[in-house]
């Protein structure tokens, strides 16, 4: 992203007040809903699932962040915010951590096991994921690069971790 392109895009989101209450929701609430939404995932896993499935469900996960936060603090790349000299149409104050973004590596492998346990679940969590890093990188709080890379590094994590172990 560019300074000029970011610009464009904070010009139109201000000029459309509907639409960038709409940004706001997104980027605040459907995290929320991802990560609140998890813990259902488990418990029906204990009720429903197998042990291995649970074990799954709770490992690949957990390694996946761990692993995605300690890439980005050995990165340590500065935030569009940082580096263009932008103000983000969402404030924040995090300063550097920006590759991987970690709201997406945390969705997409949650989205992963979703989909290891229903394939419906997980392609509507994977569309949410979607929706998620776009408006990250609308806010100008990550750069297009950094929510594939988490979406990549959990995709083939999740492949790793639920399909081939």
């Amino acid at each position: 992203m560019t300074k000029s392109r970011f610009e464009r895009i904070a010009e139109f989101f201000r000029a459309h007040e509907k639409l960038y209450f709409i940004l706001r929701i997104i980027y605040k609430y459907l995290p929320l809903l991802v990560y609140v939404s998890y813990p259902s995932l488990l418990v029906y896993l204990f009720f429903f699932g197998t042990p291995r499935e649970l074990i799954k469900a709770v490992i690949v996960p957990a390694v996946t962040f761990a692993a995605a936060t300690a890439l980005r603090a050995v990165i340590d790349q500065p935030r569009p915010y940082e580096a263009l000299g932008i103000e983000p149409l969402i404030y924040k104050e995090t300063k550097g951590k920006s590759f991987p973004s970690r709201h997406s590596a945390s969705v997409f492998i949650i989205a992963m096991a979703y989909l290891h346990t229903n394939v419906w679940l997980g392609a509507g969590m994977f569309a949410i994921g979607f929706f998620i890093v776009l408006s990250r990188v609308l806010a100008g709080v990550h750069y297009e690069k950094d929510v594939l890379a988490g979406l990549l590094f959990s995709v083939l994590l999740g492949i790793f971790g639920f399909y081939i172990i």
